[in-house]
């Protein structure tokens, strides 16, 4: 069986793990539905925002024991710099197997998240950008 790929790029400042989570649980039970083996859900593993909440829902969901890998893809900030952000995205755009969707959550203009939806979509790689100023509150949804 292939396996199905989400690269998650995500601003740190990305505070609601509830749409990250209900993403990635959507997009995983399509794959499954469609025959994929493994769903792999690849990101830069920045300890705080976005990639956490997907890492997160990652381990929730193999303790479970849920075919699910995290791919998790560090920047070099100590010896790239600056540029470890460009690098690492560049690289987990690039990477084998080639993602089948990018899942980009952008708030506050991110330009690393940003710039890591537009490498996808440069490559091919399908892409949806989820604005947190477009999403409604966790109040709204629950009542």
């Amino acid at each position: 069986m292939t396996d199905f790929v989400i690269l998650v790029t995500a601003s740190r400042s990305w505070d609601r793990p509830d749409v990250v989570e209900e993403t990635l649980r959507i997009l995983a039970n399509s794959a499954w539905g469609s025959g994929y083996g493994e769903v792999v859900v690849r990101h830069g593993a920045c300890p705080q925002g976005g990639d956490a909440h997907a890492d997160a829902w990652v381990r929730t969901q193999r303790y479970e024991g849920l075919a699910v890998r995290p791919d998790r893809w560090p920047a070099d900030w100590t010896g790239l710099g600056k540029r470890a952000g460009y690098a690492r995205n560049l690289v987990m755009v690039q990477a084998e197997p080639t993602a089948d969707v990018c899942i980009a959550f952008i708030r506050d203009l991110s330009k690393g998240a940003s710039m890591c939806a537009e490498l996808a979509e440069r490559a091919g790689i399908p892409v949806q950008v989820i604005d947190y100023d477009d999403i409604p509150d966790a109040a709204e949804v629950s009542s």
